[in-house]
């Protein structure tokens, strides 16, 4: 009996032994499960199932692991959306922006930065004096990371540095890392500002050529008042030699003026074109007959050089005189007397090219690119003795890019001027060739008596 009960107690032991044995190998394998799922959330690696068999206590942690990775997921999510939004404003930013560490190296610069300094890649990694060997901006970032504050800077580059890079920006510079006083990192943000230098210097020049301009006629007229109000006995032939005086400087006032008007209108876009067909051939016949009376008074041949089948043109019958007026107008001013002006047009694949051409000086090739400009003048002197106001070309650049198209001088001192526009075919237009003008071929020699197309009075437009 004895060695019943005592072989029934080896048994129970021995099953109970066995047990506890596999609970605790089954335990130590949830733990190592448990385990191998806390390093890969550590580790930020995918992880799971989270599911534990066996000991509750390891179930709890699995849940809450599992609560722990489902929050480290949305977090990534979070941040990875924030760092694409980042690089999306830096990237569509037209500033410059570069952020740098306290050992000068560069460890982000946005697309603006690259296109700016035309750099061939992404200069991050490298030092911002090997990019930028400017002293001016490596002292600000220095300045910048010792105090810790955020300052600003405007930086002249010099052309010697790279000519294709624009000389004016305003760098501002703020610390990002701080450490104590000073910072570990720091962003600077570049502005191009040399469209606005540009802008403020031709103001400047725009505002003294006004003045210029108005002081002259303004003093005649001033000094001419004074003399007939100190003398009014003044004999008839003198009080109109002086009254003529003061009306030419009245219109010669009227007309800056009224240039001013239609070059501001044109360069702020409020001007408006009422377009409609234009025969060109017929529009140029009209144009030159116009200045009939300038043409005679100088007795000037006009050649035509006209290329058959031209197409109408869709513009502002009124704008377009203005522009020809323009041209035709210095052609005669510099032409030399009994020479000849030349007008010609011809269709090319952009549309349709103008030009005018003289006898005159010339214009030397360094002041070619300029005389668009407004008061801009090759002999200033010269060119105020004939009359002009120095805006004539300029507004003549307007009016045309106002039509969609573009104009451009050729010279050569010593053999005249040649003024060319070329002026773009409306694509809903039926082009239909435009025909001759009725003198198109008027004779080489200078006319001595008024030809037919130089019938009208002239007028300004």
């Amino acid at each position: 009996m004895t060695c019943c009960w005592i072989g029934l107690g080896f048994g129970f032991c021995l099953g109970a032994f066995c047990s506890w044995v596999v609970a605790q190998k089954k335990w130590r394998r949830e733990l190592a499960r448990l385990l191998e799922l806390a390093s890969s959330i550590a580790r930020g690696q995918p992880a799971g199932p989270f599911a534990l068999l066996g000991d509750p206590a390891l179930q709890k942690v699995a849940l809450q692991l599992e609560t722990i990775f489902r929050f480290q997921q949305e977090l990534a999510r979070s941040e990875a959306r924030k760092q694409e939004g980042l690089r999306t404003i830096l990237e569509t930013m037209t500033e410059g922006v570069l952020v740098v560490n306290s050992h000068g190296t560069v460890e982000l610069a946005n697309r603006a930065f690259v296109q700016h300094f035309r750099l061939s890649q992404n200069p991050t990694g490298r030092t911002l004096l090997e990019i930028l060997p400017v002293p001016e901006i490596a002292t600000l970032l220095r300045e910048t990371l010792q105090t810790g504050h955020p300052l600003s800077r405007e930086v002249q580059l010099e052309r010697a540095f790279d000519p294709r890079i624009s000389a004016f920006f305003v760098v501002n510079a703020a610390p990002l890392v701080r450490k104590e006083a000073c910072a570990e990192e720091a962003v600077l943000v570049f502005h191009d500002v040399t469209r606005q230098k540009e802008w403020e210097t031709a103001r400047r020049e725009l505002l003294a050529n006004i003045s210029h301009e108005l002081r002259t006629p303004l003093s005649v007229l001033t000094g001419y008042l004074e003399t007939l109000m100190e003398r009014p006995g003044l004999p008839s032939s003198q009080r109109k030699k002086v009254l003529q005086i003061m009306q030419r400087h009245c219109q010669r006032l009227t007309v800056l003026v009224n240039d001013l008007l239609t070059l501001w209108s044109a360069e702020s876009r409020k001007l408006r074109l009422e377009l409609e067909e234009i025969e060109l051939a017929s529009f140029l016949s009209q144009s030159v007959s116009d200045c009939g009376q300038k043409i005679e008074a100088k007795e000037l041949g006009i050649r035509w050089e006209l290329e058959p089948q031209l197409p109408t043109l869709w513009a502002d019958r009124f704008r377009l005189e203005q522009v020809l007026y323009n041209l035709l107008d210095n052609a005669i001013k510099y032409s030399p007397p009994k020479g000849e002006v030349v007008i010609g047009a011809r269709r090319c694949p952009e549309g349709v090219e103008i030009f005018v051409a003289d006898q005159g000086p010339g214009i030397p090739p360094e002041h070619l690119p300029r005389i668009f400009e407004r008061f801009y003048r090759v002999e200033p002197s010269r060119n105020r003795e004939l009359g002009g106001t120095g805006l004539g070309l300029a507004i003549v650049k307007h009016l045309v890019a106002l039509h969609g198209g573009r104009v451009w001088a050729e010279s050569q001192v010593g053999q005249g001027t040649t003024i060319r526009m070329l002026l773009p075919l409306c694509p809903t237009c039926k082009h239909e060739p435009s025909p001759e003008p009725p003198d198109s071929q008027p004779p080489a020699e200078p006319p001595t008596e008024k030809a037919s197309f130089l019938s009208a009075e002239a007028s300004n437009p």
